[in-house]
């Protein structure tokens, strides 16, 4: 039971640092709420996430052809350049919280 109360613990921290959140914030939202909720919202948070990455993807590809044929300015290319790049960290940070939660729910964690 020592080893479980661990984990739990081990996968609390790290669900509260992706979360940006306390501990004791991330415990009494896991502890109110069922995971399978938390986990729903975090799959349609990828979802959107998966689809904002395409977008400024073809985004990214469409400026680029346009700034190969104007030789303009590549500020707009720039922003949604980081842009993406923060799609991509968010999409990582719930795909990472979503395995936590599975993780807690087969530990036990209701």
């Amino acid at each position: 039971m020592e080893k479980i109360h661990n984990v739990q613990q081990i996968l609390i921290h790290r669900y509260a640092k992706l979360k940006n959140e306390s501990v004791d914030k991330a415990t009494a939202r896991l502890s109110s709420m069922m995971i399978d909720d938390i986990m729903e919202k975090h799959r349609n948070t990828i979802t959107l996430s998966i689809i904002l990455i395409i977008i400024v993807t073809v985004t990214l590809f469409l400026q680029g052809v346009s700034l190969y044929r104007t030789a303009g300015q590549p500020y707009g290319l720039l922003l949604n350049a980081l842009f993406l790049i923060l799609c991509t960290k968010g999409l990582y940070n719930d795909r990472e919280i979503t395995q936590i939660l599975k993780l807690l729910k087969a530990v036990g964690l209701k």
